[in-house]
């Protein structure tokens, strides 16, 4: 999702690196970083191990969507109440009754979701999926509730705002622990100049993203959903 803004970053200072990227979860690509077979990933919650070195790039926090449509079908009678008490907020244990689509436990995503779920809100999962992308796409159709990384949202925000009010995002108010997004990279492994470079790109583009997201939330609009500048 942030690459291509990194890349054009990057790219024009360095117009003779060749770049190949490789995609999985934080688990996988954390094994490949140790047997040497990438030079650095960006993933959730790191292991922080001694001959690793991690960069915090972004924080966030699961956020829930659904559709009107998915809300009326099981609060016939006042969805349009819990609309507007949801602008600051949903707390899950309201919607416990629903169906939920998110991440599989295996997905450090999920980790500290699991967490509040197991102890405080036995909830019926329809679906698990370590694509978010696809996640999405089945809240959108109105399949379940989505807890997602707000990532998915920004990446997939034009549209989002073409939708308008039949789709709702929102942040979850539940005690849940926040998601750290980290590039790791081998301490035992000094990373060229130009390896340096893209780290400090990086974490440029993602602070960017985090200071708009700061700086307006849903207020119970997707449409109002902020766009990282570049």
């Amino acid at each position: 999702i942030f690459f291509p803004m990194i890349w054009s970053h990057y790219h024009p200072s360095h117009p003779n690196i060749s770049i190949e990227m490789m995609e999985g979860n934080s688990a996988y690509l954390d094994e490949l970083l140790q047997a040497g077979k990438v030079e650095l990933y960006i993933g959730i919650d790191a292991p922080n191990l001694v001959n690793q070195e991690r960069v915090e790039l972004a924080r966030e926090k699961i956020h829930c969507c659904f559709t009107t449509q998915l809300l009326a079908e099981y609060f016939p009678d006042n969805w349009q109440e819990m609309l507007k008490r949801f602008e600051d907020g949903v707390d899950l244990r309201d919607l416990a009754k629903l169906p939920f689509i998110t991440l599989r436990q295996q997905n450090r995503i999920r980790a500290g979701l699991e967490q509040f779920l197991q102890n405080e809100l036995p909830v019926q999962f329809v679906f698990e999926s370590d694509q978010q992308s696809l996640t999405y796409e089945l809240s959108k159709s109105g399949t379940g509730i989505g807890l997602l990384s707000p990532v998915i949202f920004y990446h997939h925000m034009r549209e989002i705002r073409g939708i308008g009010s039949s789709f709702h995002i929102f942040p979850i108010k539940n005690d849940i622990p926040e998601n750290i997004v980290y590039l790791v990279y081998r301490k035992n492994y000094p990373l060229p100049r130009y390896g340096l470079d893209f780290i400090d790109i990086a974490r440029t583009v993602f602070q960017n993203y985090t200071r708009a997201m700061q700086q307006e939330f849903y207020r119970g609009q997707a449409s109002a959903y902020p766009v990282a500048a570049e």
